[in-house]
């Protein structure tokens, strides 16, 4: 099975840290966010992933050199400018075989629910993607309908709304930083190369193309965040 890892990112809500260590290689307990999300990819059988990278890009890259891989397949996706995470998957989109679905993961997310699960939920439901989230305090929250089918995104502290499909029953949930994606979804992609998942996606409901969420329980932090890197390192 393949992935891809988000790594690109500037890092700019970690700063004065992330001037001088990308993101990717920040560590808890000793152990960096890069490593932890390979490892936490290959208990759900994943072998091969592509990483995008931009931001201080040769240490991430002598950083796998130097632990020669984490005895996997991994390719580098060089970004020279940031394509957000639909360019930056699209640009990518030539290491996914046609036939088998990916991980897409973003390398800030610290969680330890188990992808297996995941995996299953895709077979069953046959969508173009699952996406991971977890009952959490967040503003941002995507809107599923009654047939637990994406059909919307708000913003509850600005009021901000969109509606693509219409919903007896609304399901909000935060988003959680993973996705298992059908490689069928290339098919549907924007000609621009700068795009964003979450307003692709929309985009997709509008279309009446299927995405459904995993709902999972455990521990999730965005280390991204300062005050989360703070509680995890405290730990």
């Amino acid at each position: 099975m393949r992935a891809m890892i988000l790594a690109a990112g500037l890092g700019e809500r970690l700063r004065p840290i992330t001037l001088s260590t990308p993101k990717p290689l920040i560590e808890i307990g000793g152990i960096t966010m890069l490593e932890r999300v390979i490892n936490h990819l290959k208990t759900a059988g994943v072998f091969e992933i592509i990483i995008n990278v931009h931001h201080l890009s040769e240490k991430i890259i002598d950083f796998l050199e130097k632990k020669r891989n984490f005895g996997i397949d991994i390719e580098i996706s060089r970004e020279e400018v940031l394509l957000d995470t639909g360019g930056g998957l699209k640009k990518a989109s030539w290491f996914f075989k046609k036939e088998e679905p990916f991980f897409l993961y973003n390398c800030d997310i610290y969680t330890d629910f188990d992808l297996n699960l995941m995996k299953s939920q895709f077979n069953k439901d046959k969508v173009l993607s699952v996406l991971a989230v977890k009952k959490r305090p967040a503003s941002r929250k995507f809107i599923f309908d009654e047939k637990k089918f994406l059909c919307g995104w708000v913003n509850e502290n600005s009021g901000e709304k969109i509606l693509k499909r219409s919903a007896k029953i609304e399901n909000k949930f935060p988003f959680c930083g993973i996705h298992l994606i059908s490689p069928e979804i290339f098919d549907f992609f924007p000609e621009k190369d700068i795009f964003s998942m979450t307003d692709f996606y929309l985009d997709l409901a509008e279309k009446n193309k299927n995405i459904t969420f995993f709902e999972y329980t455990g521990e999730w932090y965005d280390i991204g965040k300062m005050d989360s890197l703070k509680i995890l390192r405290a730990k």
